[in-house]
Parts: C-alpha cells; structure tokens; sequence
C-alpha cells in the first residue's frame, strides 16, 4: 500500500545513507480496495492513512535519512516524495525531487497534497536538504504540514516546484509552529494562488533568515497568510506580503547553487543577531558578525558540504576543566588547529593532538581559570574538490565558577541568565551553558508554540539544594500584545521530564523568570489564549498589613521583582525585637505571610503600637530595607 520504503515503529538509531529511491509509489484507492476485499474476515484492513508516500513513508519513529535520493515517485494520497506521520526524524542532506501528490477526493477530504514531504503531526529535524521540480494536485508543491507540526526545518533549498491548489512551496495547516530557518524558496507556482508560502488554521511557525522570490511575473502573492500568526523577520521576500516585519526587499545576488558569492553579498551578516542563529560553519558561511541569509547562514549551514565539526563537553575526571573534539567527515589536507578566544585573551593550539587518526579526529583538555564566554574556533586546510582552502567550524559556551559562598551566575549575549545562589550546593563546580539548538518540545501540549530562548544549563549535580533564577528574553514578534501571560518557561530535565515552571512576565525587559532545583534545557512558550504566568511586579515593595488594626492575627503582603532572601521581623516603640515573622528564601512575585500577635517565645504582646521591617538578601550588605507599622488591640 505504502510506496518504495516504510519505516514503522522501528528502533531509534535506525539509519538510511547513501540510497536512491526510484519510480516507487503507493496502491491506488481502487487497488487498496482490491487487496482489503481478498483480506481474510478476521484480518482488519490497513487503514488508508498508511497508504501515503509514494517513495518513504515514516510513522511513530525517529529514523534518521541522510544522503538519500528520493524521485520519480508517485503517492496516490499524500506526500509524492516523504511522508511523515505522528514522527521526529532527521533528515538531512537529501534530495527530493520530481515527485507527485496525485490524490482524489475521499470521504469528503481532498488528498494528493505534498508533491515533496509531508509532515503530519511531527516534529522532524529537516536540514540541508535540496526539493525540486515536485508537483501536487492539491496544496504544498514542496512542502504541506499539518496537524499540530513542529520541529526545525532549516537551510533547506527549494525551487520549481508547483501544486495546482495553494502553497506552490509550502502549505500550512492545522495549528502548525515549526521553525523555518534559513530556508530559500524560489521560483515554487500554484495555480489556485500564493506562489511561494501559504498559512493557516491558526499555525504560528517562526520564519527566520530565509528568502523568498521568483524571477519572473508575480501573479499571485509569496505569502499569503489566512486566520494564522506566523512570525516572519529578517528575511528576503521579493513579492507582495502585507504583513511582515523586518523584511528586506533588495533582489539578493546568487551564483548557480544559491550560496554567496563573495563577502559583499547582501545574504551575509544580515540575519538575526541573536547568538541562537549565528553561524558556524565556513565555509559555506561568509560572515562573521550575525548570521547569514539562506542556506550559507546559520547554525546548520556546515550540513552543506563543510567538513569540521567541534563538540565542546565536560570533563567528568577533572574539576574545572573541558574536553574540545574536533573531527572531520572529510579527509584534510592539515591537522587542525584550535583558537580559544576569551575576555582574558586568545590562546591558540597551532595543531591539535591526535585521538583517531583513521576517524579524523582530534582534541585536547582546557582547564577553566575564569568565568567567561568562550569561543573555540577550529581551522584546517581542505581540498573542496577545486582548490585548497581554508574551513573552519566555531562553537561558543559560556562557563562559570560556582563557589559555595558566593554562588555563581552565567548569562549569554542574547539576555537569557541563570543565577545559583550560595550554597545551593556544596561544592566548587563548573557551570556550562549555551544557547540550545534543540526542537524537543513538551508532549501532549499541542497548542504551545516556541516564542523566545532555549537555554541550556549543564551542571555536575541533578538537583540543588536553593532554587536557581532562570531568565529568558521572549520573541515579541511571537507573542501578542496584551496576550503575554500565555508566556511560561518549561524545563527539560537530564531524565528527559517536562516541567511547566511559575513564571513571571517582565514586558518592558521582554523576559520571563522562574525558578529551579535543576539544571537542563530551559525554553521560552507561548499559547496564545493561556493564562500561565503573572506578570512581574515592577518594584520591590513591602505592603500595609490588614486589618490594621487587628487582634489577634494580620495579614502582611510584599511583592519581589527578584527572587531572593527574605527576613520580616517586628519591634517595638522602643525598637526592640518582638518576633521574627519569617526568614527565607521566596521567589519573584506577590507573598503574603501571618502574624499571629506573639513573641519568639510563643507568648502574646501587650496591644500598642509595632513596626516591621522587611529585608533583602540580609547580611549581603547590599538589600533593600523597608518598614511600616501596624496596631495589634486587644
């Protein structure tokens, strides 16, 4: 029923390099019947939905495809190429072309969508790949996704494609938000209208740094977006779309494969300054300020074609120190060399100790000195099939010294912060953090949607004894104005738990805090019409106590814009101490506490007139202190 190859249910880990799918396709409808109707009675009828894709089908796994060539494949339903189904991928490096979605009408519903992929409730990783001169009958020529699709599908090439519906290179649908990073689409056509990318039922998909044209007469819209929010900034879109922010609208200058031509190209170093999209791999990026444009910019650029590859990581048999590892997919014409750069200055290696010299690997310890960001920066020679030149590969990570009495602190370029306090644990240690490339997203949370950071915080304990502050900038071309207490900040943890944090929106910083007991990914979420925070008050600030005045008990509220050390404590007319109301730890937002009219001993004050204080992080020498007073009457 399915087309050349199905994946279904199989192990992660799974692989497929190095494969051409050829003239493959599905059953027909007509034939499908044929097979059910000679099924034996008590044998049940593959369902239809496990009848699309015309050359790979992928249903409940996570295989990964690199390499593959899929064409000439034809899908009686949907996806003529790839169809994804309820999955999370990896596809990388393929390439997908001339393939049809020819499907019909059934039980009311239109098939033959996707002439290229189609992704149906997933969340693939789908990088680097090249869709072309693929054709559906209905909507998404290269591309249709549906039913609450997320994932990254990034510096991916797509042109001449076609699709008699909408959608010539893409059609979304379904409460989609996939990240679209880094894509080019161009010269894509359909006939029903939006020649390039069409959006709607309500899918909030986040489009950075990509490109969008035709060469040609425009007869229809690029973008045309229906009852949907995509977020769509610091890209090319040559064409009529109404709705966009941050678009350049310049022609950008390509050589034949659409990667720069030189530095002065209009592609380099005008993407996204956020360090989350910066690139890494050179070649095929040209900049060196802020990520490209198109499929040469970007944290997934290196997938076309460039060789070096650096992991950076802990080294879990020496405090304080790092292990770098350097390898190559590709033979070097010389070892590599490592520059370290860093706020104390660079250090440079000028050629890498060997690991594997057969796996083209290399690496070396570095012991930390100083809480720093730090970049390390990788560089050989390489023969590129023309000429030998020079490729490199960086990768930044952001470390800090935890001391148990004065805690530590780690923040990146972008804004996002996460502070221990002191002794939350009971060690010197090494804290590592960086911008997280991940897609992972919490399960069963269908309406959620990617709006802001993705931090991750590698520490050598799993839980802490004080909670941690974690801060992140959110995206407010993502998030609606007014609409901001559908922002939360959920945590993935080392077991691999989702937990949905209490989170406090800062509007005017464009930030949402929480706190922690653990280390692990932390990532900014939106749903539009949820109400999963509070916002942050705008001040530290201890409130009148009520009823004032009171017997036997009060109520005493204060509001903290940062998380921190509390102690409320009461005196007398003759500023001797009374009580200690409390003395802790609370985090940002509004707290109330109780007194109850007695002393430190238990026993209950005389009426008269008292005052409490309220102080911050006491004994740091640099707390707020704020008093006011309240009337007990017996």
């Amino acid at each position: 029923r399915h087309g050349g190859l199905r994946f279904l249910a199989c192990d992660n880990g799974t692989r497929l390099e190095y494969v051409i799918i050829d003239s493959a396709r599905t059953l027909s409808l007509e034939e499908i019947a044929e097979v059910d109707d000679t099924l034996p009675d008590d044998e049940e009828p593959v369902p239809s939905h496990l009848a699309h894709g015309g050359g790979i089908s992928i249903y409940n796994c996570s295989p990964t495809l690199e390499d593959v060539t899929v064409r000439n494949s034809l899908s009686y339903q949907d996806g003529g190429g790839i169809w994804v189904y309820q999955a999370a991928p990896t596809i990388a490096r393929c390439v997908i072309f001339d393939n049809e979605a020819d499907g019909s009408e059934t039980n009311g519903i239109s098939e033959g969508n996707g002439g290229g992929v189609v992704f149906w409730g997933s969340e693939p990783n789908f990088f680097a790949n090249t869709i072309y001169n693929n054709h559906a009958v209905v909507d998404g020529g290269a591309f249709y996704v549906t039913s609450l699709s997320a994932g990254k599908i990034a510096n991916n090439l797509c042109y001449g494609n076609s699709a008699d519906g909408i959608g010539g290179g893409l059609a979304m649908y379904g409460d989609s938000n996939p990240l679209l990073l880094n894509n080019v689409f161009y010269d894509n056509i359909a006939l029903s209208g939006t020649d390039g990318l069409y959006f709607t039922e309500l899918s909030m998909p986040v489009m950075r740094n990509s490109v969008v044209w035709a060469s040609g007469v425009l007869d229809s819209p690029l973008i045309s977006v229906s009852n949907a929010s995509p977020a769509i900034t610091d890209s090319y879109i040559l064409g009529d779309y109404e709705d966009g922010v941050d678009i350049y609208t310049d022609v950008p200058e390509w050589d034949a494969d659409f990667m720069p031509i030189d530095e002065s190209s209009n592609l380099v170093d005008m993407g996204n300054v956020s360090s989350m999209y910066e690139d890494y791999s050179f070649p095929p990026s040209l900049g060196d300020v802020r990520g490209d444009i198109g499929i040469s910019g970007g944290p997934y650029a290196g997938y076309w074609g460039a060789p070096l590859r650096i992991s950076v990581f802990r080294n879990p048999s020496i405090a304080r120190s790092l292990s770098i590892l350097v390898n190559s997919v590709d033979d070097l014409e010389s070892i590599p060399s490592l520059k370290i750069e860093q706020f104390s200055g660079d250090e440079v290696i000028d050629e890498l100790p060997t690991i594997s010299e057969g796996n083209n690997a290399w690496g070396m310890g570095y012991s930390v000195s100083e809480s720093a960001i730090i970049q390390f920066i990788a560089e050989a020679d390489w023969f590129d099939g023309e000429a030998v030149i020079k490729t490199s590969v960086r990768r930044e990570i952001i470390v800090s010294i935890y001391s148990q009495a004065e805690g530590a602190s780690i923040a990146s370029e972008d804004g996002s912060s996460f502070t221990l306090p002191s002794y939350a644990v009971n060690k010197q240690m090494l804290l590592l953090a960086n911008d997280d490339l991940g897609t992972d997203l919490p399960p069963n949370e269908d309406f959620l949607v990617p709006a802001g950071a993705r931090f991750t915080v590698d520490a050598p304990v799993d839980r802490f004894n004080k909670p941690a502050t974690i801060e992140l900038p959110y995206d407010p071309a993502v998030v609606r104005v007014g609409r901001e207490l559908g922002l939360s900040v959920w945590l993935l943890d080392a077991a691999g738990e989702w937990t949905q944090l209490e989170s406090f929106v800062d509007t005017a910083a464009r930030t949402v805090q929480a706190e922690t007991y653990k280390p692990g990914t932390f990532v900014v979420l939106y749903e539009a019409t949820g109400l999963s925070s509070e916002l942050l008050p705008e001040s530290t600030q201890l409130s009148a106590n009520y009823p004032n005045p009171f017997n036997p008990t009060t109520t005493i509220p204060f509001s903290l814009r940062n998380a921190g050390d509390i102690r409320l404590t009461l005196f007398n007319v003759l500023g001797q101490k009374v009580a200690t109301i409390t003395d802790g730890h609370f985090g940002p937002g509004t707290h109330i506490v109780m007194w109850n009219g007695r002393d430190d001993a238990g026993q209950p004050v005389a009426s008269g007139v008292y005052f409490y204080r309220m102080e911050t992080n006491p004994g740091s020498g640099s707390g707020l202190v704020q008093t006011r007073k309240l009337v007990l009457m017996r």
